[in-house]
């Protein structure tokens, strides 16, 4: 008997929405604008999670022009390249706790003219797609953090903001090519950087720390890649959940605004 009436429920909601009709209408002469804006910006709101040298693209070089050429999406973020190079590093033998410049010096020129400048050159015409951001995890951006090498490097202690965020500076200084110079040298920068991507809901909601805490390591992180680069966008910190109208916006008091006042 439930079965009959669900049928006949089905039934008669299909003919319901199949006999409606909507109309229409497209006034060629009227633009609508909003301040100075009156095109729907793809470069900004159709973006992908991913970057040129991710290994996924590798075999799927149709699915890339179809993306790119007949959908116009583009690329818009990059956790991942960042905190690989993290794990792989060695450690400064004259500043214990810190990244040794030479490795930086080194794998950089290596990832930006054979891995990407030669390696991926078929992936160059589609630089023009990438607006992107990089950033990093708790694991391995937080003090106290070890590396976890994959290929036999011994693994160091991460102990400080400070070597966080010297090691993110020459990362932008090293990894990537300078302004004016040919695709063969590698990637371009990128506008922006995320120091922890959603650092409250794992280090305070799921952790020990209070969020002043993190945003003074926010803060400290930004002044150390500084010390590097100043071109790269340093945005603040991404909320996992942004409900700041909550308890009468007293997570906005909290969170949000406590970040802004640091």
């Amino acid at each position: 008997m439930r079965s009959i009436i669900l049928f006949f429920f089905l039934a008669s909601a299909f003919q319901f929405v199949h006999s409606q009709t909507s109309e229409v209408n497209v006034f060629c002469n009227l633009a609508h604008e909003v301040g100075t804006i009156s095109e729907f910006d793809r470069k900004k709101y159709i973006n992908l999670h991913a970057s040129l040298t991710s290994g996924d693209w590798t075999g799927e070089e149709d699915k890339m022009e179809y993306l790119f050429n007949d959908l116009d999406v583009y690329l818009g973020r990059d956790n991942g390249f960042m905190g690989w190079y993290m794990n792989q590093s060695s450690e400064d033998t004259r500043r214990p706790g810190f990244v040794s410049p030479s490795y930086m010096r080194n794998r950089g020129q290596f990832v930006r003219e054979t891995v990407y400048g030669l390696n991926l050159s078929d992936r160059h015409k589609y630089e023009n797609k990438a607006d992107v951001m990089i950033g990093g995890q708790e694991n391995p951006f937080w003090p106290g953090t070890t590396t976890n090498p994959c290929c036999a490097e011994t693994a160091w202690e991460i102990s400080s903001a400070e070597t966080i965020g010297d090691y993110m500076g020459r990362f932008l200084d090293r990894f990537y090519r300078n302004t004016g110079e040919p695709s063969t040298k590698g990637l371009p920068k990128p506008r922006f950087l995320e120091v922890i991507n959603e650092p409250l809901y794992g280090l305070v909601t799921n952790g020990d720390h209070t969020p002043l805490e993190v945003f003074q390591f926010h803060n400290d992180v930004a002044e150390a890649i500084r010390q590097h680069d100043d071109e790269v966008l340093i945005g603040g910190y991404t909320a996992a959940f942004p409900y700041f109208d909550v308890d009468n916006f007293q997570t906005w008091e909290n969170e949000m605004k406590l970040f802004i006042d640091t």
